[in-house]
């Protein structure tokens, strides 16, 4: 029985769609030719190549694509730098401080309301043009750490916390 396979994306040549694109299930041998993905999995990444080919695919009556680049000519990835890791823990720090208030909150701040939890229920009860409460009077939250190590993924390992991540 032959599987479900379309044969629309079979194009080794590149005529129909400007690059060699194959189906899915069909495409050239992952040692030769592989996605972003599967060289990012091997430690590797384009670098800066075009790609060689393309697989093809139909999801929700549309045409998606994954490049597919030289393995041979991958580099590898670079590592996350301590400069790197903190500019990535003040991008989630700015995303718990609070606009209006310029408090930090326990989670990032709603991007449908763009403020927290206190300063849109003073805006929606109509109390906007009162000050927000100093705060001790203020039902307190327990502090955010700062560390660089929580800002990060927890399953992505770093060096300096005795670890080797598999992202890095």
């Amino acid at each position: 029985m032959m599987p479900n396979i379309s044969l629309r994306y079979w194009d080794p040549d590149g005529e129909k769609f400007g690059l060699p694109t194959w189906p899915v299930k069909m495409g050239p041998d992952p040692e030769v030719l592989a996605t972003v993905r599967q060289l990012k999995q091997r430690g590797l990444r384009p670098g800066g190549h075009e790609p060689a080919g393309q697989l093809g695919w139909r999801i929700s009556g549309g045409d998606r694509f994954a490049y597919l680049y030289p393995v041979a000519r991958a580099k590898p990835r670079r590592p996350m730098t301590e400069a790197r890791w903190a500019a990535i823990a003040k991008a989630l720090r700015a995303r718990r401080i609070c606009p209006e208030c310029n408090t930090e909150q326990n989670g990032d701040i709603p991007r449908k309301t763009g403020r927290c939890d206190d300063c849109e229920d003073r805006a929606t009860t109509g109390l906007a043009g009162e000050e927000p409460q100093p705060a001790e009077e203020r039902e307190t939250k327990p502090p955010v750490s700062t560390d660089q190590s929580e800002a990060r993924h927890p399953s992505r390992a770093h060096p300096t916390d005795g670890g080797v991540s598999k992202h890095d």
